[in-house]
């Protein structure tokens, strides 16, 4: 017997995943600040993680459930939606008016995806060493500090949470409609703060590789001491 689940509750069920992702999203950025305190504090709150030991391993099974459920569930809804139209209705006025970030969640939902996987094989499930102002390290820090002073790495590091701050600024919003908590005095203010957040995400995540690139370029510069320069105005003198 097949149970078919309305696209109602369907449409719930994305909302309060999308809802748990998103302050997996805000702890993970608290998390992530701690790069501008240092390695000392950085490895100190990665430490911590793993010392929760079975508990820190229920809470990543647990996210990835919902993640699946969330990816699952909207894959249901499009497809849902395919069968419904098939043929492909000329866009109405309201269709126009839909904003960028909600014309492009498929996409930015399955760069997301992607950068989640290649993210955990990059940090998480590879060695924590790295190079930090010229010399080895060990560490979360030191690995996070080097793949940082890739440009490549970065750039397409900046691009992923791009998506995410696109994602998340019409989801925030989306959500608020889908429990039917959203009217259309509050929607505007609801659209603002959805892209609020957005941009904010955008900004805080992507000044960390903007850091560490500075911090490095700042570490490879030569040190000219006062000595060395008195001696070259002598030289220059005489």
């Amino acid at each position: 017997m097949k149970i078919e689940i309305p696209s109602i509750i369907k449409k719930q069920i994305i909302a309060l995943t999308g809802f748990l992702l998103s302050g997996f999203v805000a702890a993970h950025l608290l998390g992530n600040i701690m790069i501008f305190f240092g390695p000392e504090a950085y490895n100190s709150y990665a430490k911590k993680l793993m010392s929760l030991g079975p508990i820190l391993y229920l809470m990543e099974a647990g996210l990835v459930v919902i993640f699946l459920i969330h990816m699952g569930f909207t894959l249901a809804l499009i497809i849902e939606n395919k069968k419904a139209r098939p043929i492909a209705y000329k866009k109405s006025p309201s269709t126009k008016k839909r904003s960028i970030a909600s014309r492009i969640m498929p996409y930015t939902g399955t760069l997301i995806f992607a950068f989640v996987v290649l993210h955990l094989l990059d940090f998480k499930y590879n060695n924590h060493y790295g190079m930090v102002a010229g010399k080895l390290q060990e560490g979360l820090y030191a690995r996070v500090y080097e793949s940082f002073t890739d440009p490549l790495h970065s750039f397409l590091y900046i691009i992923a949470i791009c998506a995410v701050s696109f994602h998340l600024a019409h989801a925030i919003q989306s959500m608020f409609q889908t429990f039917g908590l959203s009217s259309t005095k509050s929607h505007p203010y609801l659209v603002k703060l959805s892209v609020t957040i957005g941009v904010l995400i955008a900004l805080i995540f992507g000044s960390l590789p903007i850091f560490v690139m500075a911090k490095e370029k700042a570490a490879q510069k030569p040190k000219v001491s006062f000595y060395d320069t008195s001696k070259e105005v002598m030289h220059n003198e005489t």
